[in-house]
């Protein structure tokens, strides 16, 4: 066996007993000085943050904020493995401006996906970017509270959020229906 191999059993194992741990406990737990979001359902690796936290880095540079120059990137990771990308693209009639999160899954849905588990957002600021409004009611709608919000800053600094937590009191489908 590889070191390789044998490393990555290692801590494959580890985050298997991490993430029992912290179902247990409910809570979120803080790993390699990042936060890192574990629940019942759905266990997202910490180099999968990474790497979805990489991506809307890259997706930034894609962005056209002409009034703004206010650069954000998004990627969202749908559970099918397939991460989407999106980037804010302002208008001069800016109520038109769309947000990178929502250009990210609304490109995923029309690829066909329904199920999501984490999105990456990016800002070319120092501190972290938290979803506006529109965009966290687009992401409780489509993607479900339980969504992981990754916040990146443009050192790619991150920390993670359950989306429940960015809405706590959402309007959502169950008001709609009779």
């Amino acid at each position: 066996m590889t070191a390789k191999i044998f490393s990555l059993l290692v801590y494959s194992s580890l985050c298997v007993l991490h993430s029992l741990y912290c179902i247990q406990k409910k809570t979120n737990s803080i790993y390699r000085n990042n936060l890192l979001s574990l629940n019942q359902t759905k266990i997202i690796r910490m180099y999968d943050i990474k790497d979805l936290v990489q991506q809307a880095i890259n997706a930034r540079s894609k962005a056209l904020p002409k009034y703004s120059n206010f650069h954000v990137g998004s990627a969202i990771l749908a559970e099918s493995g397939k991460i989407y990308h999106g980037a804010n693209i302002e208008n001069s009639s800016y109520s038109l401006t769309i947000c990178a999160e929502r250009t990210a899954v609304f490109n995923a849905v029309l690829s066909g996906e329904r199920k999501f588990k984490a999105i990456a957002i990016a800002s070319d600021a120092d501190e972290l970017c938290s979803p506006c409004g529109a965009c966290r009611q687009v992401l409780s709608d489509l993607c479900g509270k339980d969504l992981d919000v990754i916040l990146a800053n443009h050192k790619g600094e991150f920390k993670i959020f359950k989306l429940g937590d960015l809405i706590p009191y959402s309007f959502g489908e169950e008001y709609l229906k009779t």
